[in-house]
Formats: C-alpha cells, sequence, structure tokens
C-alpha cells in the first residue's frame, strides 16, 4: 500500500468522523460466522453505538486494523510483511510468482484485495478540467475544505452516499 493505509482504502482512510457507513453496524462483521463481532468490538471499546447505527467510516477502519492486528498476534500461521510502496508488475514464473515494488519479492500465490477505487471521470472526450486545483476526483479528501475555501458556487456530481458524505463534510466548513 503506497499510502500506508492499510485496512483503510479510500472508504475508511476519511477524516471526518460524520462520513458514515451506509449499513448497519450488525451486518459488518468481517466474519461471516460471526455477525455480532463488529458490534461486540464496539460494546468492548466503549464506542457509544448500538447495531442499528450507522457508526462512522473512521471507526470501522480502527475496528478493520485492530482485527488485523488481532489475528495475526493470535494465529501464528499468519505473517504479514506490510510494505509501504507501489506494486509496480506481477510476473508468473514456474515456481509462483514475482512482485516488483522497492524491492522484487518470490511468492508462491497472490490474492489482488485492491477495495475500491478513485471514481471515474465523468465521461466526455476533453479532459483538461482534471488538471485544474479545483476539481476534487476524491470527495474524502483531507484538501477539500481548503481547495473550496472561497468558492461561491460548487458543483457536486454524484447522488448517492458520497454525494451525502460530502455534504455534510461542507456544511462543518460552513
Amino acid at each position: 500500500d503506497a499510502t500506508n493505509s492499510f485496512c483503510k482504502g479510500l472508504a475508511y482512510s476519511t477524516y471526518n468522523n460524520n462520513h458514515l457507513l451506509n449499513v448497519r453496524a450488525s451486518n459488518m462483521s468481517v466474519f461471516k460466522d460471526e455477525p455480532n463481532h463488529f458490534v461486540n468490538w464496539l460494546a468492548s471499546t466503549n464506542k457509544e453505538f448500538s447495531k442499528d447505527d450507522f457508526v462512522p467510516r473512521k471507526v470501522y477502519a480502527d475496528y478493520v486494523t485492530q482485527t488485523l492486528e488481532n489475528l495475526e498476534e493470535e494465529n501464528e500461521f499468519i505473517s504479514l510483511q506490510k510494505i509501504t510502496s507501489e506494486v509496480t508488475a506481477i510476473l508468473k514464473t514456474e515456481q509462483g510468482f514475482v512482485i516488483n515494488s522497492i524491492e522484487t519479492i518470490e511468492v508462491k500465490k497472490v490474492v489482488l484485495a485492491l477495495g475500491n477505487f478513485l471514481p471515474a471521470h465523468p465521461a466526455k472526450t476533453e479532459l483538461s478540467y482534471t488538471n485544474s486545483k479545483f476539481y476534487l476526483r476524491n470527495a474524502f479528501s483531507n484538501s477539500l475544505a481548503k481547495t473550496i475555501e472561497n468558492a461561491h458556487h460548487l458543483t457536486i456530481v454524484g447522488s448517492g452516499l458520497t454525494m451525502l458524505d460530502t455534504l455534510r463534510s461542507l456544511h462543518l466548513f460552513n
């Protein structure tokens, strides 16, 4: 992970507690066979949320991070090497794969767990607007408030949860 945001990715590395999950806490366990795992974690960490709440994404990121750390500590068969770098190539070999990054790593198997990507630019033949400092592709960017600080007019393209999260952020920034 080149951004060093292990377990968070785009959706959960938000800085804003008003960015909420779009699913109730009772449906967000990382374990299929332990449906109350997330709700129990909330209770054990003194988070004041119920199973019916839409919890902040930031809190969920903490849960996923702590769950991974616990699995690594408790299970001798789990060993992680976290590398803060971008993978530049994955090559198939007779023995498995070679992953090129800041170093070359030989592995037997590869799982691509890439999460969500930034949204595509609106379909258009001319994309010069994407180079503007006033164009934000990532609605969860920490620079959102600074970028639009003196804007009198703002257009948000979208109609789902990300649009609502953006409106919540803008409301907080006045």
